[in-house]
């Protein structure tokens, strides 16, 4: 009888033991949640390990697809980070959300052309995301060597979002382009006075510098493109050559 009294106890700390842990389980919402804090302190690394456990109890969450596709773009796996925001728009994720960085992510693969046959015709609602989309449409088109196709995606940007960084530095390369420096130089700098954080009027400054000959002054700006975005493989390139 004292045996099965024992057992029965056991079985009964087991069970408590068992309830515990169940509820002390993250759940994919607080899972989430500590992805999201994560990446706002630019721990992408621990951001990636949430995001993953929350999708192995919710594969389908496109909410975190979409985040991992984010933090994996931010690392530098652009081909990962392609193959999440499909998954988040095959799940339902807002496209208005989703076409601005996989747009970013085509182009960080050297995919102007399917940037361009996927997201050329998608306008979006929200002014903030159609901007980001047409930028980085122009940029595509810039890619690919239609000036013409650049030059009306950035204006429909401006028409967005009047002083849009990527626009507006879209359209010095286009003025650089047409040889026409003195207006190229007078784009990027006014958007850097705006924008000083901005990657690719940074990186279009430095190209302008370089083709002056100032390279030390080049350096100095691709530097500071490493500090904001140590994963930006075109800088590394530029600095090394």
């Amino acid at each position: 009888a004292m045996k099965g009294a024992l057992c029965v106890r056991c079985l009964a700390v087991l069970a408590a033991a068992a309830v515990l842990t169940a509820c002390g389980a993250d759940s994919p919402e607080r899972l989430m949640q500590s992805a999201r804090e994560y990446m706002a302190a630019r721990d992408d690394r621990a951001a990636a390990i949430q995001l993953r456990n929350a999708l192995q109890q919710q594969p389908r969450n496109a909410e975190a697809r979409f985040l991992l596709g984010q933090v994996l773009a931010r690392a530098g796996d652009f081909l990962s980070a392609e193959k999440e925001l499909r998954r988040a728009l095959e799940y339902g994720h807002p496209a208005e959300r989703v076409y601005p960085d996989l747009a970013q992510v085509l182009l960080a693969l050297g995919q102007p052309k399917t940037v361009v046959s996927e997201l050329a015709d998608r306008n979006l609602p929200d002014r903030e995301a159609q901007a980001r989309l047409k930028s980085l449409v122009g940029m595509a088109h810039l890619a690919t060597g239609d000036l013409t196709a650049a030059q009306q995606a950035f204006a429909a940007a401006l028409e967005a979002k009047p002083g849009d960084a990527i626009a507006r530095t879209g359209e010095a390369r286009l003025a650089a382009i047409r040889r026409d420096f003195t207006a190229a130089r007078r784009i990027v700098d006014a958007t850097l006075v705006a924008h000083p954080k901005s990657i690719d009027a940074l990186m279009l400054k430095a190209d302008l510098l370089s083709a002056e000959e100032r390279r030390p002054e080049a350096i100095k700006v691709l530097e500071s493109v490493v500090a904001l975005q140590p994963h930006n493989a075109a800088t590394w390139t530029s600095l090394v050559g």
